[in-house]
Protein backbone atom coordinates (compact mmCIF):
# COMPACT_ATOMS: atom_id res chain seq x y z
CA UNK A 1 0.00 0.00 0.00
CA UNK A 2 3.35 2.22 0.71
CA UNK A 3 3.26 2.21 -3.17
CA UNK A 4 0.44 4.10 -3.63
CA UNK A 5 1.19 7.04 -2.31
CA UNK A 6 3.98 7.55 -4.61
CA UNK A 7 2.57 6.38 -7.59
CA UNK A 8 -0.70 5.87 -9.88
CA UNK A 9 -2.41 3.18 -8.30
CA UNK A 10 -2.67 1.69 -12.12
CA UNK A 11 1.14 1.48 -12.10
CA UNK A 12 1.26 0.23 -8.51
CA UNK A 13 -0.93 -2.43 -9.62
CA UNK A 14 0.62 -3.84 -12.40
CA UNK A 15 3.92 -4.24 -10.19
CA UNK A 16 2.09 -6.20 -7.84
CA UNK A 17 0.37 -8.30 -10.53
CA UNK A 18 -3.29 -7.04 -9.23
CA UNK A 19 -6.06 -5.37 -11.28
CA UNK A 20 -6.63 -1.82 -9.71
CA UNK A 21 -10.33 -1.93 -8.88
CA UNK A 22 -8.44 -4.55 -6.07
CA UNK A 23 -6.50 -2.21 -5.01
CA UNK A 24 -9.32 1.17 -5.21
CA UNK A 25 -11.46 -1.37 -2.82
CA UNK A 26 -8.43 -1.72 -0.17
CA UNK A 27 -7.82 1.92 -0.80
CA UNK A 28 -10.92 3.80 -0.66
CA UNK A 29 -12.28 3.65 2.37
CA UNK A 30 -9.00 5.22 4.07
CA UNK A 31 -9.62 7.86 1.40
CA UNK A 32 -12.84 8.59 2.55
CA UNK A 33 -11.83 8.62 6.41
CA UNK A 34 -9.07 10.47 5.71
CA UNK A 35 -11.03 13.03 3.72
CA UNK A 36 -14.12 13.06 6.85
CA UNK A 37 -10.84 14.04 9.45
CA UNK A 38 -9.86 16.74 6.90
CA UNK A 39 -10.06 20.50 8.07
CA UNK A 40 -10.00 23.36 5.57
CA UNK A 41 -10.75 26.07 7.90
CA UNK A 42 -7.18 27.62 7.52
CA UNK A 43 -7.55 27.48 3.82
CA UNK A 44 -6.73 30.98 2.25
CA UNK A 45 -4.85 30.33 -0.88
CA UNK A 46 -6.67 28.05 -3.50
CA UNK A 47 -5.47 26.98 -6.89
CA UNK A 48 -7.98 25.61 -9.25
CA UNK A 49 -7.22 23.51 -12.57
CA UNK A 50 -8.97 21.69 -14.99
CA UNK A 51 -7.38 18.55 -17.02
CA UNK A 52 -9.04 16.06 -19.15
CA UNK A 53 -10.17 12.91 -17.38
CA UNK A 54 -11.03 11.31 -21.05
CA UNK A 55 -10.06 11.70 -24.12
CA UNK A 56 -13.38 13.39 -25.81
CA UNK A 57 -13.38 16.68 -23.88
CA UNK A 58 -14.45 15.02 -20.26
CA UNK A 59 -12.88 17.46 -17.90
CA UNK A 60 -11.96 17.46 -14.63
CA UNK A 61 -11.42 20.63 -12.07
CA UNK A 62 -8.96 20.35 -9.31
CA UNK A 63 -8.63 22.52 -6.10
CA UNK A 64 -5.45 22.55 -4.45
CA UNK A 65 -4.45 24.46 -1.16
CA UNK A 66 -1.25 26.62 -1.99
CA UNK A 67 -0.08 27.17 1.55
CA UNK A 68 -0.04 23.37 2.38
CA UNK A 69 0.10 21.74 -1.18
CA UNK A 70 -2.30 19.11 -1.00
CA UNK A 71 -5.01 18.08 -3.00
CA UNK A 72 -8.54 19.35 -1.42
CA UNK A 73 -11.22 18.12 -3.90
CA UNK A 74 -11.94 17.33 -7.83
CA UNK A 75 -14.84 17.42 -9.50
CA UNK A 76 -16.32 16.72 -12.64
CA UNK A 77 -17.10 19.57 -15.34
CA UNK A 78 -14.92 23.13 -15.37
CA UNK A 79 -18.50 25.15 -14.71
CA UNK A 80 -20.25 27.08 -12.35
CA UNK A 81 -21.42 24.13 -10.61
CA UNK A 82 -17.65 22.67 -9.97
CA UNK A 83 -16.85 25.52 -7.84
CA UNK A 84 -20.53 25.60 -6.29
CA UNK A 85 -19.62 22.22 -4.81
CA UNK A 86 -16.41 22.51 -4.07
CA UNK A 87 -17.71 25.49 -1.60
CA UNK A 88 -20.01 22.99 -0.42
CA UNK A 89 -17.57 20.86 0.84
CA UNK A 90 -15.54 23.23 1.96
CA UNK A 91 -18.31 24.41 4.37
CA UNK A 92 -18.56 20.61 4.96
CA UNK A 93 -14.89 20.91 6.24
CA UNK A 94 -14.98 23.29 8.70
CA UNK A 95 -13.60 25.99 5.85
CA UNK A 96 -15.82 29.67 4.52
CA UNK A 97 -15.66 30.77 1.27
CA UNK A 98 -15.14 33.93 2.70
CA UNK A 99 -11.90 33.42 4.22
CA UNK A 100 -10.13 32.76 0.64
CA UNK A 101 -8.17 35.68 -0.57
CA UNK A 102 -6.46 34.29 -3.86
CA UNK A 103 -7.39 32.09 -6.60
CA UNK A 104 -5.36 31.16 -8.93
CA UNK A 105 -6.52 29.83 -12.25
CA UNK A 106 -4.52 29.35 -15.64
CA UNK A 107 -5.44 31.84 -18.09
CA UNK A 108 -6.49 29.30 -20.68
CA UNK A 109 -9.68 29.08 -17.76
CA UNK A 110 -9.90 32.38 -17.62
CA UNK A 111 -10.41 33.18 -21.24
CA UNK A 112 -12.32 30.32 -22.46
CA UNK A 113 -15.05 29.65 -19.18
CA UNK A 114 -17.01 32.31 -18.19
CA UNK A 115 -19.44 30.24 -16.20
CA UNK A 116 -15.95 29.22 -14.44
CA UNK A 117 -15.20 32.75 -13.40
CA UNK A 118 -18.92 33.61 -12.88
CA UNK A 119 -18.70 30.27 -10.08
CA UNK A 120 -15.56 32.39 -8.60
CA UNK A 121 -17.30 35.79 -8.15
CA UNK A 122 -20.56 33.68 -7.25
CA UNK A 123 -18.97 31.60 -4.56
CA UNK A 124 -15.64 33.05 -3.36
CA UNK A 125 -16.94 36.48 -3.26
CA UNK A 126 -14.10 37.67 -1.31
CA UNK A 127 -11.33 36.20 -3.63
CA UNK A 128 -8.67 37.38 -6.46
CA UNK A 129 -7.90 36.07 -8.82
CA UNK A 130 -3.85 37.42 -9.73
CA UNK A 131 -2.35 36.93 -12.98
CA UNK A 132 -0.70 33.38 -13.93
CA UNK A 133 2.61 33.57 -14.80
CA UNK A 134 3.24 30.36 -16.05
CA UNK A 135 0.34 29.98 -18.14
CA UNK A 136 1.32 33.03 -19.99
CA UNK A 137 4.71 32.13 -20.30
CA UNK A 138 3.26 29.01 -21.86
CA UNK A 139 0.96 30.29 -23.89
CA UNK A 140 4.51 32.70 -25.60
CA UNK A 141 6.71 29.57 -26.09
CA UNK A 142 4.05 27.88 -27.97
CA UNK A 143 3.14 30.78 -30.39
CA UNK A 144 7.05 31.78 -30.95
CA UNK A 145 7.31 27.94 -31.85
CA UNK A 146 4.07 27.51 -34.02
CA UNK A 147 5.82 31.19 -35.72
CA UNK A 148 9.07 29.23 -36.07
CA UNK A 149 7.89 25.99 -37.79
CA UNK A 150 6.16 27.89 -40.06
CA UNK A 151 8.94 29.97 -40.82
CA UNK A 152 11.67 27.46 -41.39
CA UNK A 153 9.90 25.84 -44.45
CA UNK A 154 11.22 29.16 -46.38
CA UNK A 155 13.95 29.62 -43.98
CA UNK A 156 16.26 26.74 -43.36
CA UNK A 157 18.91 28.82 -41.29
CA UNK A 158 16.09 28.28 -38.94
CA UNK A 159 16.39 24.28 -39.00
CA UNK A 160 17.57 22.70 -35.37
CA UNK A 161 16.74 26.20 -33.29
CA UNK A 162 13.82 25.41 -31.31
CA UNK A 163 15.66 24.94 -27.83
CA UNK A 164 17.27 28.64 -28.65
CA UNK A 165 13.92 30.43 -28.97
CA UNK A 166 12.48 29.04 -26.40
CA UNK A 167 15.73 29.57 -23.57
CA UNK A 168 17.44 32.87 -24.91
CA UNK A 169 19.59 33.10 -22.33
CA UNK A 170 20.87 29.77 -22.72
CA UNK A 171 24.06 29.76 -25.21
CA UNK A 172 23.62 27.49 -28.19
CA UNK A 173 24.65 23.99 -27.96
CA UNK A 174 25.86 23.65 -31.48
CA UNK A 175 28.19 27.34 -31.81
CA UNK A 176 25.15 28.86 -34.37
CA UNK A 177 24.09 32.36 -33.47
CA UNK A 178 20.57 33.44 -33.30
CA UNK A 179 19.49 33.65 -37.15
CA UNK A 180 19.16 36.95 -38.36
Amino acid sequence: MAMVTAMPVKAAARLVKAHDTRLWRVILPYVEQARERADFSTLTHLAVDETAARRGHKYMTLFVDLDQRRVLYVADGKNAQTIQAFTADLEAHGGSARNIAEVCIPDLIRDQSGAFIKGIDEHLPQAQVPFDKFHAVKLVNAAVDKVRRAEVKSRPELKMTRYIWLNPASPPSNGQDLPR
